[in-house]
C-alpha cells in the first residue's frame, strides 16, 4: 500500500489522473473503488474531492442505460495533462495498475458472495466468502472468526477488495508470496 495523499489538491489530481488514463465513463462506486483501492485516499476524501471536481466542471455526469456515469470534461483533461507530473511517478504507476486490475475483475463477470453462520459446536461465527463466474466457483474460503468486530472488518474488506483478496490467497498458495514478506 502506498502512503496516503494528504493534500486535497493532490487527491483531486489523483482522481483526475486515474479517470484520464482509464478514459471511459464510470459510475460513482467504481470511481470510488479505483481511487481508494491502494489506500492512497480514503472513501470519505474521495467523496469530498469528487463533489468539488464535479462542481468545478472538471467532471461531468452522463445519463446512460446503465445509470449515471461520470467522465472528464475538456477542462478536467487540461488540468491533469498540465499537472500530473506533480504526482509521484511510482504512486501513479502502482495506483493505475491496481485500478486496472479492479476494473478487469469487475468486467470479467466475477460475482462475489459472503455468508455468515453460527457454529453450533463452538458458538463461533463462520464466514464464507466466494468468487464465482459463469463457469462456477473460482475461489471459496471459510473461516471461524473469534469476534464480531473481526467478522465485521473481514466482511467490509472482502466487499471492498475481493480481487485483491483472491489474488493474494492465490499467490500464497502458488508460492508467489514475496510481496507479503
Amino acid at each position: 500500500m502506498q502512503a496516503p495523499l494528504r493534500k486535497k489538491t493532490d487527491m483531486k489530481l489523483f482522481i483526475l489522473y486515474l479517470m484520464r488514463k482509464i478514459d471511459y465513463p464510470m459510475d460513482f462506486t467504481t470511481l470510488n473503488d479505483i481511487s481508494s483501492v491502494d489506500g492512497i485516499i480514503s472513501s470519505f476524501d474521495f467523496a469530498d474531492c469528487f463533489a468539488e471536481l464535479l462542481g468545478a466542471g472538471n467532471i461531468e455526469s452522463v445519463k446512460t442505460e446503465e445509470g449515471e456515469l461520470f467522465r472528464l470534461t475538456d477542462r478536467g483533461c487540461n488540468v491533469v495533462d498540465e499537472l500530473y507530473d506533480m504526482l509521484i511517478p511510482s504512486l501513479r504507476e502502482s495506483a493505475l495498475k491496481s485500478a486496472m486490475h479492479l476494473i478487469s475483475f469487475k468486467k470479467s463477470g466475477y460475482r462475489v458472495s459472503q455468508n455468515v453462520e453460527n457454529d453450533p459446536k463452538n458458538g463461533k461465527r463462520r464466514l464464507t466468502v466466494a468468487v464465482e463466474d459463469n463457469d462456477g466457483i473460482r475461489f471459496s474460503l471459510t473461516l471461524d472468526v473469534e469476534s464480531q468486530r473481526t467478522l465485521d472488518k473481514m466482511q467490509i474488506n472482502f466487499e471492498r477488495r475481493p480481487e485483491q483478496i483472491y489474488k493474494s490467497i492465490y499467490s500464497i498458495l502458488a508460492g508467489n508470496a514475496e510481496f507479503l514478506f
